[in-house]
C-alpha cells in the first residue's frame, strides 16, 4: 500500500527511543536488496527453494504444492499459487538501487508491528483506543516517528513464520487473485519500487497458539532524489555460506567516506552511511587492525557494499603472535603457529602482514610440504600412511598448534572410515531391507558430519569435507 502525500498536520508524540535493526531485520533486508538488484535470479532462487524443499515446515511444503500434512496440522493455499505466473511477473520487473535503513522508518514500523501482534490484526489502519496505538496510517506512523519524508509505502505481515518466510509472503504475495496472488500484487511493488531509498523493518516476536511467529512491518520512504546512501552488512560467514544470517553480524565497524560521512555498523553488522555529494568517492572500513578500501563511481542511486571480516578471535590471536614474536623472533612454535594462521590469509594492516611473511619465510620451507602431503593423504583416503604422517606430526610439533590441526584431521579420518565401510557394505548388499537401514545409516552419518563441520577452526581441510558429504550422498542405494 502507497500513501502519497503532501500536506497533512499531524500532532508529533514526545520523542521514543531509537534503536538500530534487529538481525531478523536485517536478514529479511538482505533478501529485499537481494530481490532489487536482481529479481529474475530471486525468482529463481525462490522457485528451485520450494519445489526441491524436503523439510518439517509444511508452510512451504503447501506454499508449492497447495496442500501439505504434517504435526497433526494440515495447510492450505487456496487459491493455489500459480507460481508459473508469479515466475513470469517477476522475471519482468526492471532492477532498482538496494535500500538502507533508516532510524525513524525503523521506529515506525516496530511501532505498528508491535500493535498488530498486541491486538491480533493484520492491518494498515489502527484505532485510536486499541492497544499500542500509535497512528492512524503509515503516513501518520512515519510522521510521529519524524521520518520527514512525504512519500511512504508499507506492507505488513502478523503470521509471520521467519525472515525467509516473510520476504516469501511479501513477494509473491498469495492472495485471493488472479494466479493465487492478490490483486495489483501491491506488497511486490513496495519491494520493487525504484524510487525509494530507506526502509524501517520492524520484527516483533511472539508465541500464537504453540508456534513462534514474527509480526513484520517494513515502512518505506524517501526524503529526496538527490540523497544517496551506502549501505550493507559487515560480518563473519560462519557457516560459509557468502550470505549474512543471523549471528554472523559485526557491530561498531567504522566506515568513512573520502566526502567526510561518517558512521558505525549496528550490532546486526548492517550500517547507512548518507554520502554529502553525488560524486565518485573512496569508502574506507576499518575494524580492529584491518581496512577495506571500495571506490564508488558518481550517481544519485544508492551504493550497496558488504565485507565479509574474519572473527575478532583470529585478527586478535594473529595480533598477539606477532607482538610476541617480535621478543623471540627464534621461537620454533611461535613461528609454526604464525605459519599456519596465515595459511587461511593474512589479514592485518599491510604492515603487519610483511612482519608476518618475513618471519615465516624460512619455516615455510618445512612446513609446506607437509600440508601438501596431508591434502593428498586425504584426498586418496589412504587412511593408514595419513595416521602415520599425523603421529609424526605430533612428535615434532607438540608443543604447536599443529596439535589440534591433527585432532580435526583425526575427525576427517574417523567419517572418510566410516564412509568406505558403508560404501563397501552397499556395494554387496542385494537385500532392500538392509539397504533401508544402510540409507537411514548414512543420513545420520551426514548429520553427524555437518554437525562437526560447524565446530571446526581450520578451515582449509573444508573442501575434504565438502568431498566426503558429496561422496556419501552418491551411494547407490
Amino acid at each position: 500500500m502507497i500513501y502519497f502525500v503532501f500536506l497533512f498536520k499531524v500532532i508529533l508524540s514526545e520523542d521514543k527511543e531509537i534503536i538500530g535493526p534487529t538481525p531478523s531485520a536485517t536478514l529479511l533486508l538482505e533478501y529485499t536488496n537481494r530481490f532489487r538488484m536482481n529479481p529474475k535470479a530471486e525468482a529463481q532462487i525462490i522457485m528451485t527453494f520450494l519445489k526441491n524443499y524436503r523439510g518439517k515446515n509444511i508452510e512451504y511444503l503447501a506454499m508449492w504444492n497447495g496442500t501439505a500434512k504434517g504435526g497433526g496440522l494440515i495447510r492450505t493455499f487456496r487459491p493455489r499459487i500459480d507460481f508459473k505466473i508469479f515466475k513470469e511477473e517477476v522475471e519482468k520487473i526492471p532492477s532498482s538501487q538496494p535500500l538502507v535503513f533508516n532510524l525513524q522508518l525503523i521506529q515506525s514500523a516496530n511501532s505498528h508491528s508491535k500493535y498488530m501482534q498486541s491486538n491480533d490484526i493484520q492491518t494498515h489502519s489502527e484505532i485510536k483506543n486499541k492497544k499500542h496505538f500509535s497512528g492512524i496510517s503509515p503516513f501518520h506512523r512515519t510522521r510521529i516517528a519524524k521520518y520527514p519524508g512525504r512519500f511512504v509505502g508499507e506492507n505488513a505481515f502478523l503470521h509471520g513464520k521467519n525472515p525467509w518466510y516473510c520476504h516469501l509472503g511479501f513477494l509473491i504475495d498469495w492472495g485471493p487473485g488472479p494466479g493465487g496472488m492478490q490483486p495489483g500484487r501491491g506488497h511486490r511493488v513496495n519491494l520493487a519500487r525504484s524510487i525509494f531509498k530507506e526502509i524501517g523493518i520492524g520484527t516483533i516476536k511472539y508465541k500464537w497458539r504453540r508456534f513462534d511467529e514474527i509480526s513484520t512491518t517494513q515502512n518505506f520512504g524517501i526524503v529526496s532524489v538527490k540523497d544517496r546512501f551506502v549501505g550493507g552488512v559487515i560480518y563473519n560467514d560462519k557457516n560459509k555460506n557468502n550470505f549474512y544470517d543471523i549471528g554472523e553480524g559485526v557491530g561498531d565497524v567504522s566506515i568513512m567516506a573520502s566526502d567526510g560521512s561518517t558512521c558505525k555498523s549496528w550490532a546486526s553488522g548492517a550500517f547507512t552511511l548518507k554520502l554529502k555529494s553525488a560524486k565518485g568517492m573512496t569508502i574506507t572500513a576499518t575494524y580492529l587492525e584491518i581496512k577495506k578500501e571500495t571506490k564508488i563511481s558518481s550517481g544519485n542511486n544508492n551504493i550497496k557494499l558488504d565485507w565479509i571480516v574474519p572473527s575478532k578471535e583470529r585478527i586478535l590471536y594473529l595480533s598477539e603472535k606477532l607482538n610476541v614474536l617480535e621478543k623471540e623472533p627464534t621461537s620454533k612454535d611461535l613461528l609454526t603457529n604464525l605459519y599456519i594462521a596465515s595459511r587461511s590469509g593474512l589479514i592485518l594492516k599491510e604492515e603487519s602482514n610483511n612482519k608476518i611473511k618475513s618471519h615465516i619465510k624460512e619455516i615455510k620451507i618445512t612446513l609446506e610440504p607437509i600440508f601438501l602431503e596431508l591434502h593428498q593423504l586425504i584426498k586418496k583416503q589412504e587412511l593408514k600412511s595419513l595416521n602415520l604422517l599425523l603421529l609424526k606430526i605430533k612428535r615434532k610439533f607438540i608443543k604447536s598448534d599443529f596439535v589440534f590441526i591433527g585432532k580435526e584431521i583425526n575427525l576427517l579420518k574417523s567419517s572418510i572410515k566410516r564412509f568406505l565401510d558403508l560404501e563397501n557394505r552397499v556395494l554387496k548388499t542385494s537385500n532392500a531391507r538392509s539397504l533401508q537401514r544402510l540409507r537411514l545409516q548414512s543420513k545420520k552419518t551426514l548429520k553427524k558430519i555437518h554437525k562437526i563441520k560447524q565446530t571446526l577452526f581450520y578451515k582449509e581441510f573444508l573442501p575434504h569435507w565438502d568431498n566426503l558429504i558429496k561422496e556419501i550422498k552418491s551411494l547407490p542405494f
